[in-house]
């Protein structure tokens, strides 16, 4: 039992650290794109994240995972973890690109960065050393708060019927099976929910001390 619990958490912190990872590179990306480009292009990006945003978060993960485990994404993965990954990275991203787009307009309105583009440095280096090293920062403050979503939102699929393939062992999946044994063997659903609530604490301090 233990040894499953184990395993599954190398699991869960695979998905959850992928899956974040990626979305702050799309978001980060995007919110540089929209920071920097003309209007018409900026308000239309813009509203493209108004539009996802909207969408039901739990909902949206679903239908993107409906979707793509029929498809072999990466075979050398435990079988639908890369569609999980997919859908968790797809509906995370657009948080990450509205406050780097922010972050951006502001940015590129300080005298410092006027300056060097006065002196004929590229927009690439501008980028580069003056605006991405400062919008990192409240990026990896909302990577601690997303990790713990992703970490519940992961667990939960296994309750939807969407969760990782078995045999590979997750911890919602343990969770969903020990539940039909939750008066007689309680701890095959109780320590499976412990160790989330561990990893979405750990992500939460996290988040609490990079915000300090």
């Amino acid at each position: 039992m233990l040894v499953r619990v184990f395993y599954a958490i190398r699991i869960d912190l695979g998905i959850t650290l992928a899956a974040v990872l990626i979305s702050l590179a799309i978001g980060v990306a995007t919110g540089l794109l929209i920071g920097l480009s003309p209007r018409p292009i900026a308000e239309f990006l813009q509203r493209f994240i108004d539009a996802v945003l909207a969408i039901p978060y739990l909902v949206f993960v679903l239908a993107i995972v409906a979707f793509t485990r029929t498809h072999t994404i990466l075979p050398f993965l435990p079988g639908g973890v890369a569609a999980i990954v997919l859908a968790l990275a797809v509906t995370g991203w657009a948080n990450y690109a509205r406050i780097t787009a922010g972050q951006t307009r502001i940015l590129v309105s300080r005298e410092s960065v006027i300056a060097v583009r006065l002196l004929g440095f590229s927009t690439a280096r501008i980028v580069a050393r003056h605006i991405v090293p400062e919008v990192i920062r409240p990026n990896i403050s909302l990577a601690g708060s997303h990790a713990v979503l992703v970490t519940a939102a992961s667990a939960s699929l296994a309750f939807l019927g969407a969760g990782v393939t078995p045999p590979t062992p997750e911890l919602g999946a343990i969770m969903q099976g020990g539940t039909a044994l939750i008066r007689s063997a309680w701890w095959i659903a109780v320590i499976p929910g412990i160790a989330i609530v561990l990893i979405g604490l750990g992500f939460s301090l996290i988040a609490d001390a990079r915000e300090d």
